[in-house]
């Protein structure tokens, strides 16, 4: 087989893995909660009466449904609400417009061992300590636009082209050596 035929069927090949690969968008959400809140029984994990949060919920579109949400973050006093807290919840939904952006989300029965917290966003939040302090507001979420993350890691796709590119040089390294020894 000559090199011409090699270099040919690798580069098919890459072109093939390349142009299969669909590119997934990570796009994080920055959110917002502040008042009008009813303040029903006590303050839980030391959140003040009426508070003014901010938080974040990160989205990967190679996912559908809750299991797209990689990231969530959020500060309720002295207790702060990661993706972990939310690993099984029943009834949680991520919905999307037709470009493909986050549109609301619902996250509830929420616990991490003793409280919980539901936030529908543009609409309610609450967050109860299991202690009997609960903390609650309609109205008061508010989504804003997302922004693309980059990822950390390298896309399959290139990481398939640089393997096939050093294939290819130790392939040509290897004949060269060979007519060495031979000569």
């Amino acid at each position: 087989m000559t090199f011409k035929k090699i270099a040919l069927a690798v580069a098919s090949a890459t072109a093939l893995l390349c142009g299969s690969h669909a590119h997934a968008t990570v796009t994080a959400y920055g959110f917002t909660v502040s008042g009008p809140w009813f303040d029903n029984s006590g303050t839980p994990y030391g959140m003040p009466f009426s508070p003014s949060l901010s938080g974040s919920i990160t989205i990967d579109d190679s996912f559908s449904g809750i299991a797209a949400m990689t990231g969530f973050s959020i500060t309720t006093g002295s207790k702060t609400w990661t993706l972990a807290d939310f690993t099984g919840a029943g009834s949680s939904t991520l919905s999307f417009d037709g470009l493909g952006n986050l549109t609301n989300f619902s996250l509830s029965s929420f616990a991490d061992g003793s409280g919980s917290m539901y936030i529908y966003s543009n609409n309610t939040m609450g967050v109860g300590d299991g202690q009997g302090a609960f903390n609650a507001c309609n109205g008061c979420v508010s989504l804003g636009a997302g922004v693309p993350v980059t990822p950390s890691v390298p896309e399959p796709a290139n990481v398939a082209l640089a393997l096939a590119g050093l294939g290819v040089v130790g392939w040509r390294l290897r004949g060269r050596v060979q007519a060495q020894i031979a000569a």
